[in-house]
């Protein structure tokens, strides 16, 4: 699976958050409100000319020194580009001006072609049906992450908690885009059912980006009756793409082309 910054695969258990359907309500007032509290997020048209640059992602666990996951991120105008480097080498990517998400099997050779609107209002779904303050706790959806310098946050919700310290980014535009993508992988793991519930992380996210400031280090510790985990990312940015990188853009699109396209259920 592609596109996690926050976890390795499985890191977590699956959420108890329900997988939206057609049958679920949806209410134009949440919709908008959801739109506007992450206006400053969503909305690509807020620059001139997308930043361009890449980040590199490495988890690992207490258990293991060696990286569990490894992900090049490549922001290249209106397009960002998730390439796993640890099997199964998938790669995800963000269209803005396309308004839609595209998942590669490099394995299978097949791909999936996902709206971002439906990403949204799905997401939007999955949050009005915690209809109880138990399940708005559990899920984080009121979690606001405690900062006392705007360098290190620390975010705690159901059984999670996560301790995070941030690095200066280089403009606005940066911490801002990077947020996007993050706040998209976290949509993305609410559909396929991934990783701890994300709504809190979607929150630290916005704080992050609203400080100018990008992550350096998270920690994630999940507790449960069997015990407690612990995930560890760290996060390396650089301006520009190097050629290496524009090849291996130049190397999707021609997938993207001959990929055999599946439904989300059938993606690996």
């Amino acid at each position: 699976m592609s596109f996690r910054p926050n976890t390795r695969p499985n890191a977590a258990p699956q959420h108890d958050v329900p997988r939206p359907n057609d049958g679920m309500a949806t209410s134009v007032r949440g919709i908008v409100l959801a739109i506007c509290s992450s206006l400053i997020l969503l909305s690509p048209s807020l620059w001139a000319d997308f930043p361009v640059f890449r980040a590199t992602i490495t988890n690992t666990t207490d258990e293991s020194a060696s990286p569990d996951a490894l992900h090049l991120i490549l922001f290249d105008g209106a397009d960002v580009y998730d390439f796993s480097l640890r099997p199964p080498y998938t790669v995800t990517v963000i269209q803005s001006d396309n308004e839609r998400i595209v998942m590669l099997a490099n394995e299978e050779q097949v791909q999936c072609k996902l709206s971002t609107s439906d990403l949204m209002n799905q997401a939007v779904r999955v949050k009005e049906s915690a209809t109880t303050p138990e399940l708005k706790e559990r899920w984080g959806i009121s979690a606001v992450a405690e900062s006392s310098d705007d360098k290190t946050y620390e975010l705690a919700y159901g059984a999670f908690h996560y301790q995070t310290t941030t690095q200066p980014a280089h403009s606005r535009a940066v911490a801002v885009e990077f947020a996007r993508f993050a706040d998209w992988a976290c949509r993305l793991n609410i559909l396929r059912k991934l990783g701890p519930p994300p709504f809190g992380r979607m929150t630290l996210n916005e704080q992050i980006a609203a400080a100018d400031q990008l992550p350096q280090s998270v920690t994630l510790t999940y507790k449960s009756d069997s015990g407690e985990q612990t995930f560890h990312s760290t996060y390396e940015f650089t301006l520009d793409l190097t050629d290496a990188d524009k090849r291996r853009i130049e190397s999707v699109q021609e997938k993207i082309n001959t990929y055999r396209e599946v439904p989300l259920k059938a993606f690996p």
